[in-house]
């Protein structure tokens, strides 16, 4: 069930600039176009683990009733970014992780909709802003006014569902005042050991980031600790309610209050 995207349409990523949000677009686009059934999709990156099992995913997306999970917070020390930008369409920025679950409807109008298409122009044009990759998803999907599928009637997320408590990705920044006995690169804490416990028990999708040649013994345990949960799934049908509540999903604001 692999695809790749055909090599004309593969660009060289640049690290805070529109590069970053192409790929991203084109993968979305050429899902859009190769499948029928699916209902939501989950970008991930290459050094991402997995949280949840496959039928434990199923549960947090029926759980998010018809949303997107998007992380959106006001720009505050990052207006910058933007260099003072006004948004087309009345919109407002906001800032968020480019990772999440998207709703096909709401990916469809994102990507390829005409009616947004002022804002995805203006964050595809080079050099224009940076790391639009970090404002495109959000900003779309906590304008209501837009009319977005999904969309949130209540901007910006609550502080309790952003940074650590966003569900679509756990990352330890070194501004969160946590904790990282391990080592932090390029500001972000890298997964061993002393973490493997915090992992097992988060309600979040995947973890970022792990490195191959630091404390691998880390990500064998993880591999063997998701692994026994799907063989148990496979014997009873179900996934283990005890250990994971896709509620947590299920009592997100936009959840509840959503278009």
């Amino acid at each position: 069930n692999v695809e790749l995207v055909p090599y004309e349409e593969r660009v060289e990523v640049h690290w805070g600039y529109e590069s970053v949000l192409v790929p991203q677009i084109t993968c979305a686009k050429q899902a859009l176009r190769s499948h029928a059934t699916w209902k939501y999709l989950v970008n991930l990156v290459g050094q991402d683990f997995p949280l949840r099992t496959n039928m434990e995913l199923v549960a947090a997306l029926k759980a998010l009733n018809g949303s997107n999970l998007v992380e959106s917070v006001e720009l505050g020390k990052f207006a910058f970014r933007t260099n003072n930008r006004p948004l087309p369409l009345k919109a407002t920025w906001y800032k968020g992780s480019i990772y999440g679950a998207f709703r096909r409807e709401f990916l469809h109008e994102a990507v390829m909709g005409t009616a947004v298409g002022p804002i995805r122009d203006l964050m595809l044009k080079p050099n224009y802003i940076r790391h639009p990759d970090e404002f495109f998803f959000p900003t779309l999907a906590y304008n209501s006014h837009l009319h977005l599928p999904g969309a949130c009637l209540h901007s910006p997320a609550p502080r309790s569902e952003v940074d650590y408590n966003y569900l679509g990705k756990l990352v330890i920044w070194d501004y969160y005042n946590m904790t990282c006995s391990t080592k932090y690169v390029r500001d972000v804490c890298i997964l061993g050991m002393d973490q493997v416990s915090l992992l097992q028990e988060a309600p979040h999708i995947s973890a970022n980031k792990f490195h191959a040649d630091y404390q691998p013994e880390a990500y064998d345990e993880m591999e063997r600790w998701y692994f026994r949960r799907v063989e148990a799934e496979m014997k009873s049908g179900s996934y283990d309610r005890r250990t994971f509540d896709p509620k947590v999903y299920a009592n997100r604001l936009c959840s509840r209050h959503h278009i």
